[in-house]
């Protein structure tokens, strides 16, 4: 921590100060209303590729310091949030907050974490209830534009429910996936030298490199790498489904570069992604979209992927058991691309 002249005057005026820390909240005072922030440094305080977000990089003034114990470089970071990284949208009048996660009265909220919001995983978007619904926790989006026709490159965010491609997807995506397993052939399942659970599609080793985004499971779960994701479902069976959708529709399908394809192929883009998201990218990037409309284009990525599984089964003997349900899904997504438009 650098000396600055922010530092000097808490010295001069509370000779028994602790020194401050970065995510620690924060506030503005505008009249007789105060505005939460969080402190983190200036460089970190702007609008992530993709978002919708007001961001005021607060610095206060002498004897008002918002974050009166860090160096100058530190700032309030005062961020509100109404369009999401991966394209889903919040209520104009509900946007989330960039704030600290002890400071997000969870009874009112839901949290999503990172890439929207500055800082460490302690400071997440705090986002009002209102904008999701409770059948299966996925952000809904408001102005997502509604399209009685096959969407196109030109509307990949359109959708036939004017909800978001991703709250569409997941359910299928989950009926596909199902509970949890821990089949001692399947690979997905080992980890550390021993067999684990995988839980909505979520393995072992992908729910402990990414469990910061099973947040309300670290402290209870975190002991035993291996069984983490199936305590983390036991746990909270609603706020596991929450995080897996956030999971796979931020980092998954972002990997993938499913976010700029239109629906039914952001389904089928999506599901790919679960399998391994860097495969999904490279198929994606391997076959464009092109001229193909957005259900040719839905056809032909799970025309790879169907052949994909077969050499997969045939290339490896131990995998050969699975390869009818690899069909089966497949054959279920063709049968989401019949009846999507």
């Amino acid at each position: 921590m650098r000396f600055s002249y922010k530092l000097l005057t808490v010295f001069l005026v509370s000779p028994s100060f602790v020194f401050g820390r970065t995510d620690d909240r924060c506030f503005k005072q505008v009249g007789n209303k105060k505005i939460e922030g969080v402190c983190v440094y200036d460089y970190q305080c702007e609008k992530q590729r993709g978002q919708i977000a007001s961001v005021e990089k607060y610095e206060g003034s002498y004897p008002n310091w918002p974050c009166p114990n860090d160096p100058d470089n530190v700032i309030c970071c005062i961020k509100s949030v109404t369009k999401l990284t991966n394209g889903d949208t919040l209520r104009n009048d509900a946007p989330g907050r960039c704030i600290n996660i002890n400071y997000c009265n969870t009874n009112d909220n839901y949290l999503i974490s990172s890439p929207e919001c500055p800082g460490s995983q302690q400071v997440q978007l705090c986002v009002p209830n209102i904008n999701k619904e409770s059948d299966n926790n996925v952000v809904i989006g408001n102005d997502v534009p509604v399209t009685n026709t096959c969407p196109t490159v030109r509307n990949p965010n359109a959708t036939k429910s004017g909800k978001s491609k991703a709250y569409e997807s997941l359910p299928q995506i989950f009926q596909n996936e199902g509970l949890c397993q821990n089949m001692s052939d399947d690979r997905g399942n080992q980890m550390n030298g021993r067999i684990g659970y995988t839980c909505m599609g979520v393995t072992p080793s992908t729910g402990w490199e990414n469990k910061k985004y099973y947040q309300y499971a670290l402290s209870r779960c975190s002991n035993d790498p291996v069984l983490f994701i199936k305590c983390a479902f036991d746990l909270n069976k609603e706020k596991f489904k929450e995080s897996t959708s956030n999971l796979y529709a931020q980092r998954f399908g972002s990997i993938a570069g499913c976010d700029s394809i239109p629906q039914p192929a952001y389904f089928v883009c999506l599901d790919l992604s679960l399998n391994g998201p860097y495969r999904a990218r490279d198929i994606i990037r391997e076959n464009p979209i092109g001229n193909m409309s957005s259900k040719e284009y839905a056809r032909k990525l799970n025309d790879i992927s169907r052949q994909d599984f077969i050499d997969a089964a045939y290339s490896n003997a131990s995998q050969y058991q699975f390869l009818q349900g690899w069909l089966n899904r497949c054959a279920a997504r063709d049968k989401y691309i019949d009846n999507y438009c």
